[in-house]
């Protein structure tokens, strides 16, 4: 069963309150609200039944540490001999592809990095990467291993761990369920693309992406879900050509803010397609191409506000029925000359909208620009 805009836009509104509310407890204008090394690793599955004093004990034998922007914390092919558990701030997985950096997935606070790898050798097949630093939980393998008799609770969680790993699946079902998902970052050091990328890949959760100006004030929502990007609202837009805009602004100032919900579960669930009916992956793929053309034709003579543009004598009709009436004001417009900038004055639509329609009546020889 589909679900229509009405429905999105309402649960939309309604996912917008608790992301808020949550958003507000975890960051304030930037002012780190402190948070217990325990009661991170509890929001993890592997130690959320942990009792405290146990994990307070794995603690003490760590150390946890600050790293700036654009730190690695650790490079593929260096061997496994540490275990990392993120306490503020995300790590960037990043794998080498024909040697091209990979981002493979974003862990927040919570995700323990390099656990199996510290008990069995062997190198990171992958580098962790912090684009605005982190502060990290280290644990030395060796004496983590040397330590595993004082651990009986988590020696057993890990035991089944493995033991699922083992069989293909990893039974999350017998451990205790883990905290909601929660990811902050700033734009300016996270791609867009890349982030969206990572949330989708996990077909099994679903979610809020909600894009913060800098006034911490919301901007966009993103409803995720299913392994497909389901609805958006950016502004005063919503659905497809909302998703397309918010690829089009500026990211320099504008932070993410990314909370897992039942609700976007159940959302999401209703929705065969995701927006626009294309998978997540060709919808992202499709802003990439739109991203591209909207670079051609910013580098061009329509990137000028004062380009000036009149209509020719050639006449044909324009079949795509959302952008007919658009189509028929500029032609009218153009009856005598515009520049490029009035013209982007006069209509309510996207500049991209706009832009990419003159640029079609241009080659089809409908408007000149004059010289």
């Amino acid at each position: 069963m589909a679900i229509n805009t009405t429905d999105v836009n309402i649960i939309l509104e309604r996912l917008e309150g608790s992301t808020r509310k949550s958003h507000q407890t975890t960051a304030v204008a930037g002012v780190e609200v402190p948070v217990s090394d325990i009661a991170v690793l509890k929001s993890n599955d592997l130690f959320g039944q942990v009792p405290d004093e146990e994990l307070e004990a794995l603690v003490e034998l760590g150390e946890t540490r600050r790293f700036e922007c654009g730190s690695w914390l650790f490079e593929a092919g260096e061997p496994c001999t540490r275990i990392y558990a993120v306490q503020r701030g995300i790590v960037e997985i990043r794998r080498k592809y024909e040697g091209d950096d990979g981002r493979a997935a974003l862990l927040g606070p919570g995700e323990v990095i390099g656990l199996l790898g510290a008990l069995t050798g062997g190198k990171h097949r992958s580098g962790g990467f912090m684009p605005e630093g982190a502060e990290v939980l280290i644990i030395e393998g060796e004496r983590f291993a040397a330590s595993l008799e004082q651990f009986p609770v988590i020696s057993a969680t890990l035991v089944r761990d493995l033991a699922g790993r083992l069989m293909g699946v990893v039974k999350k079902s017998d451990l205790v369920p883990s905290s909601l998902r929660q990811l902050e970052g700033s734009l300016a050091h996270f791609d867009l693309a890349v982030v969206l990328q990572s949330l989708i890949a996990n077909e099994t959760s679903a979610g809020t992406l909600t894009i913060l100006d800098e006034n911490d004030d919301a901007v966009a929502d993103v409803l995720l879900g299913c392994g497909r990007i389901v609805a958006c609202r950016f502004r005063d837009q919503t659905d497809l050509k909302a998703f397309q805009e918010l690829f089009l602004v500026d990211h320099a100032k504008l932070r993410f803010f990314y909370v897992e919900s039942d609700e976007a579960g159940r959302a999401a669930e209703c929705c065969e397609m995701g927006l626009g009916g294309m998978s997540g992956v060709g919808l992202l793929m499709d802003c990439a191409r739109i991203v591209d053309e909207n670079r051609r034709l910013e580098s061009g003579p329509l990137g000028h506000p004062q380009t000036r543009l009149r209509r020719s004598t050639v006449e044909s009709e324009w079949e795509d029925r959302e952008t007919a009436h658009l189509f028929r004001r500029l032609i009218r417009r153009l009856g005598k000359v515009r520049s490029v900038g009035e013209l982007l004055a006069l209509e309510k639509a996207s500049r991209f909208e706009i832009l990419s329609l003159l640029d079609w009546m241009i080659e089809e020889g409908q408007i000149e620009i004059v010289s």
